[in-house]
């Protein structure tokens, strides 16, 4: 409907397909306080154009002067930022930045609250209000949607070399991922939990575990042979020991030739090391 939000319409993670419709309508419903005095507003607009490319001109000029265009974009980053794991687990980040954007102006606030509730809205009404269901129906509805290239995952997960990543990734699936460049969205989150959780650890929780997934995540989560020599005083041997054990009780099957480990599996070594 607007040029303004047609990236909104293409947004990955804004995954209704009348959202920016929406969110345009709202806007100037708000703003005029029906849909009927919006219309007449940009119908009088349009009879003062002489051609559809004016009118479209001079609609772009008005909807940059009556929106908040700093702050729209802001949110707008919020809202893509929450695409990979890291980003969703320093959000509080971005969520500062958009705070700071809009605290001293109070129609800005109300504009980044109001497109939230449009969107919260949106999800209500396709999926209902159960957020179990509501969590399985759009993962369900956006899996393919959303893809992650394995170098980028391979990054994030701060492994530097494509082969010793590769070696992980078939320890992990077998040959699953081979000839493959991307994850769908429920692949990158398996990815994710294999690479990044504790022995222990059944699922990531956000909720619970923020502050020790950031601390993680800051402190690396690639630990190097060297560093786990060091937890047997540098006994090499006793390192080697520990994991042909755990190889012979069929706990791991390490890959041969690697000399960096992923969180997981370093995790489940030290333990082993106790």
């Amino acid at each position: 409907m607007i040029d303004l939000f047609k990236h909104v319409q293409t947004s990955k993670i804004l995954e209704i397909e009348n959202f920016a419709e929406v969110l345009c309508t709202n806007f100037y419903i708000r703003k005029y306080g029906s849909l009927e005095e919006a219309e007449k507003v940009f119908n009088a607009l349009k009879e003062t154009c002489k051609s559809k490319e004016e009118f479209l001109e001079m609609r772009e000029r008005k909807i940059q002067s009556d929106v908040p265009l700093e702050q729209f974009n802001t949110l707008m980053e919020y809202i893509y930022s929450l695409q990979s794991f890291t980003k969703v687990v320093n959000r509080e980040e971005m969520e500062i930045s958009l705070m700071h954007a809009v605290q001293n102006d109070p129609d800005s606030l109300k504009l980044v609250v109001e497109i939230l509730d449009d969107y919260s809205n949106l999800i209500t009404e396709k999926f209902g209000s159960n957020k179990e269901l509501i969590k399985e129906k759009l993962l369900l509805e956006i899996n393919d949607k959303i893809t992650f290239t394995i170098k980028a995952t391979r990054e994030e997960l701060g492994f530097k070399n494509q082969r010793t990543f590769k070696k992980w990734l078939n320890y992990f699936y077998g040959n699953k991922f081979d000839n493959c460049r991307k994850f769908n969205l429920l692949e990158y989150i398996d990815v994710i939990k294999k690479f990044f959780l504790k022995p222990e650890e059944q699922t990531i929780d956000l909720n619970n575990n923020i502050d020790e997934y950031k601390k993680r995540l800051t402190d690396g989560i690639v630990i190097k042979k060297s560093n786990l020599i060091k937890l047997t005083n540098n006994d090499y041997k006793l390192l080697k020991n520990e994991i042909d054990d755990l190889k012979e009780f069929e706990i791991i099957k390490l890959p041969e030739n690697v000399d960096f480990y992923p969180y997981s599996v370093a995790q489940l070594i030290i333990k082993n090391l106790e």
